[in-house]
């Protein structure tokens, strides 16, 4: 099937449901360079639904399809095989739900795919399929360049994930190294965090004290106790009369 135009219905609930239901076992099916529009709200599920049974080489190139759909415009829940899914534009209006999804373990590539959804993580799914160079970007998406897809999904394989709270990497593996990676020398300081040993800080504190009379020689300001202390400075403000001191 190929250079087919699927236009958007002038007439409210026309709709396609689907644009193609495979049967189990309609192999070499290859959908290429249509177009397909259904952005009113009486959206269809899929524009390609590959549920009912493993198809096999199954191919589907340089397609442009927009509109709100209830699952995956493009969506298999089997395990096909020798899947070509290509260059392919499409947007899925609907909050929440897939361009591509492949939610079962397909075989073969998805390559240079261009989709829109509300969220990353709803762009595509690609089961097992070989994927490659596939970005993502919200709806006209306006001055934005679009994002790659797998690199800014947390996975327990990556230490660079989505920016959020709970990135999903095992970090407890890492060996403890000073002169190793950054991730390495942190583990060190941990370590020897853990061994109690000591890092000293500069605590320092400024203190006042004061006499209204001095009347002896040996009054006391200040007590200085514990430590280690060091003094760096004492300043002496005189606020009274100073009795002259003379030699002779």
């Amino acid at each position: 099937m190929t250079r087919c135009v699927f236009p958007e219905p002038t007439t409210t609930s026309f709709e396609f449901v689907r644009a193609v239901l495979l049967a189990t076992g309609a192999d070499g099916f290859h959908f290429i360079g249509n177009t397909y529009f259904n952005v009113g709200d009486d959206g269809g599920t899929n524009v390609i639904d590959a549920d009912t049974g493993i198809v096999d080489d199954l191919q589907i190139i340089g397609n442009l399809i927009v509109g709100k759909f209830a699952e995956g415009a493009i969506h298999s829940d089997k395990v096909c095989t020798n899947v070509v899914c290509n260059y392919n534009l499409v947007t899925n209006l609907t909050t929440g739900q897939h361009a591509i999804e492949f939610s079962d373990n397909a075989l073969g590539f998805l390559v240079g795919n261009r989709v829109e959804t509300n969220a990353i993580a709803t762009a595509i799914d690609n089961g097992a399929l070989s994927s490659h160079d596939n970005t993502w970007l919200t709806p006209q998406g306006a001055d934005t360049e679009a994002a790659q897809v797998n690199p800014t999904i947390d996975s327990a394989t990556t230490i660079l994930g989505a920016n959020d709270a709970d990135n999903a990497y095992d970090s407890s593996t890492v060996a403890a190294n000073s002169d190793g990676s950054i991730l390495e020398r942190l583990e060190q300081v941990d370590v020897d965090t853990s061994a109690n040993i000591v890092q000293n800080t500069l605590d320092e504190k400024c203190i006042l004290a004061s006499i209204a009379s001095i009347t002896t020689p040996d009054q006391v300001l200040f007590t200085v106790a514990g430590g280690p202390i060091k003094i760096i400075e004492i300043v002496g403000i005189v606020t009274g009369a100073i009795q002259p001191i003379y030699a002779y």
